[in-house]
């Protein structure tokens, strides 16, 4: 069974939840059936490693956008020229199965299967919020519509596709994604990246949706704030953000870290006195999984995906309400390290593994292609 993958995300995410499921699943998928054969395409050059395994290959596509100006040549030249190039290198296209990591779509006639996998909504929800959301939404819509079969990555995710993009339930399929196994609890000596003071931790981007700024308001008129530091693990500050810092006198008090690996983290959510995931919106949540694997209290905004993942373990408070999350944290601080639910965020952890997802994508796969 050939699979033919655009590498899209790998052109774009030097880091992320999009990014991390290609690289576990892809070479999953091939262990688990050796007759799969990966073929993974670039146009242009890569910001981050490509998944590597013996039934995986990649090729590269000469990168022609600068070849074609001004623009209105290109716009009606490039997509055709590009569309041949991927043909020849393809091939006949027949028995085949057309799996984008971002909602592209063959720029040819494509006579195989196309599979494509969602992951959120946010672009539908805030569009005003977001960079080029007419763009993605366009792109998105097209790729579903073409689909003979949509991977959502949460059954929340679900509810949303068919409220914007009403499909048959025939081709909607269900594939949750999974936890890392470095993710894990780990003793006080094992701990290599030590924090010598309390703190609560915030990880991931720092977008309009991710809530981030009500945390910040909300951190500032907490009375724990002068004995527990705000750690962040993310982007540089933005200017907005360090003028909020500085004019809040908070510089002493939140501290900031970029370019971790997973080792790192895990260290950090082992460390952390809370979790703290104060979303508008999410698809799913993946760093909800790492602090529960970890043991880590968590306070979280109540969304769908998140009740859908760590059920009633979150201490959690309404999206807009600084108070509730103010006192949602003093919850977590006193009662969140208590060894029952400790056992239970792990044991839901558990549930949720990377084999898991590949397996049942390869079978929406096999489904498709009988």
């Amino acid at each position: 069974m050939d699979l033919i993958v655009d590498g899209i995300i790998y052109q774009y995410q030097n880091n992320g939840g999009i990014s991390r499921i290609f690289d576990n699943i892809l070479p999953l998928m091939c262990e688990l059936d050796p007759n799969l054969e990966v073929k993974l395409f670039n146009a242009r050059g890569l910001a981050r490693r490509v998944p590597q395994h013996v039934n995986i290959s990649q090729f590269f596509l000469f990168n022609w956008d600068r070849s074609f100006r001004p623009w209105r040549l290109r716009r009606k030249v490039y997509s055709k020229f590009h569309g041949f190039i991927l043909k020849s290198a393809i091939g006949d296209s027949r028995g085949k199965t057309w799996f984008s990591t971002y909602y592209s779509i063959p720029p040819f006639n494509w006579e195989g299967y196309q599979i494509t996998c969602v992951y959120d909504f946010i672009h539908e929800i805030y569009p005003s919020m977001l960079l080029d959301s007419a763009n993605v939404i366009r792109m998105k819509k097209k790729a579903i519509m073409k689909a003979d079969a949509v991977i959502c990555i949460s059954h929340s995710t679900v509810i949303d596709l068919v409220n914007y993009y009403p499909l048959p339930e025939s081709k909607i399929f269900v594939a949750e994604l999974g936890c890392d196994h470095i993710f894990k609890q780990r003793e006080k000596e094992e701990i290599r990246n030590k924090i010598d003071k309390p703190f609560i931790l915030y990880v991931g981007e720092r977008y309009y949706y991710k809530n981030f700024s009500r945390l910040l308001s909300a951190y500032t008129q907490w009375k724990e704030r002068l004995n527990i530091k705000l750690l962040v693990v993310g982007p540089v500050w933005s200017s907005e953000e360090e003028n909020f810092i500085k004019n809040n006198n908070l510089s002493h008090q939140i501290l900031s870290m970029q370019g971790i690996n997973d080792d790192q983290l895990c260290d950090l959510y082992n460390q952390a006195l809370v979790f703290i995931y104060p979303s508008l919106y999410e698809g799913f949540g993946l760093p909800v999984l790492e602090a529960l694997a970890c043991g880590c209290p968590i306070v979280a905004s109540k969304i769908p995906s998140t009740i859908e993942v760590a059920k009633e373990l979150p201490f959690y408070f309404e999206s807009s309400d600084e108070t509730g999350l103010i006192n949602a944290l003093n919850h977590a601080i006193n009662d969140g390290k208590d060894v029952e639910r400790i056992r239970q965020g792990i044991s839901i952890a558990s549930q949720y593994s990377w084999d898991r997802t590949a397996s049942k994508v390869l079978e929406v796969f096999k489904t498709v292609s009988g």
